[in-house]
């Protein structure tokens, strides 16, 4: 009877430490984006403002954002036409047109400052407990996120990938980085499925709702500012959800917003 017993422990034991998609799908206890001892609730967006130029993913931009100490920074990444991972929103300047790496280089599409690659702006953090959050508008991101790993084994700084937040606008997006990594957490960005507020866009939280409670690990959802009031802050929060409001530029704006419950803004000057 007691080899039995031990014999049932065991396989329940094997069924509870089985790795899979049951695991990679059960909540998560804490937010570690913001943890409840950080009172200032602002992610520097696209490294930040540079010579007045908003979201300048640059390395001064960078610089000046750890100096400040700030604790949460988003960066967008774009491969280069010779697949070098840089810093940068879409190449707008150039038409939208890949570059190259040397193009890059030597006229920096878009915004103003140092041209920084992936690899330049993770050897600026990996010493410090800043999180990331990696926003890409390459349709296949989940290489983005494989060369950001490849990058911190490149520059010893394994450790520091544990603190890269992948942002998500689809939720077929969440299952395409669940298959390659266990992220802890996940911020939806719901701007490319409201559309702008301005261009007549529309929020609707009980299907943003529904996505966060199939998608345990959401832990965030970011909004346009405009669309943000406090009976949709607290929806996602009865669920868990924070919410971020962005743009947000001036501080009434931000202590109004955080007054009504918002966990974050995201901003490029504040």
């Amino acid at each position: 009877m007691k080899k039995v017993i031990q014999a049932a422990i065991a396989i329940m034991l094997a069924i509870i430490l089985l790795p899979g998609r049951a695991m990679a799908e059960s909540p998560v206890v804490n937010q570690t984006l913001f943890p409840e001892d950080i009172k200032d609730r602002k992610i520097v967006h696209a490294c930040g403002e540079y010579n007045g130029v908003r979201h300048a993913n640059c390395e001064e931009a960078l610089l000046e954002a750890i100096d400040k100490n700030r604790r949460v920074i988003e960066i967008d990444f774009m491969f280069t036409s010779d697949n070098v991972l840089v810093c940068d929103h879409a190449f707008i300047t150039f038409g939208r047109k890949t570059v190259s790496y040397d193009e890059f280089l030597s006229s920096k599409p878009d915004e103003e400052g140092t041209a920084m690659t992936a690899r330049r702006a993770i050897k600026l953090l990996k010493n410090t407990d800043i999180k990331l959050i990696v926003d890409t508008q390459e349709p296949k991101l989940v290489t983005v996120y494989k060369e950001l790993k490849k990058i911190c084994r490149k520059e010893k700084a394994e450790k520091y990938f544990e603190n890269i937040v992948p942002q998500i606008y689809y939720e077929k997006q969440y299952r395409e980085l669940e298959s390659f990594n266990n992220f802890p957490e996940y911020i939806f960005e719901a701007y490319r499925l409201t559309g702008a507020p301005k261009k007549g866009g529309h929020a609707d939280f009980k299907y943003f709702r529904k996505i966060c409670k199939r998608r345990k690990k959401i832990r965030y959802i970011a909004f346009y500012t405009d669309y943000v009031n406090k009976n949709a802050v607290s929806m996602f929060q009865k669920i868990g959800v924070g919410v971020i409001a962005h743009p947000v530029n001036t501080i009434s704006k931000y202590r109004q917003l955080r007054k009504m419950g918002v966990t974050a803004v995201m901003t490029d000057v504040l």
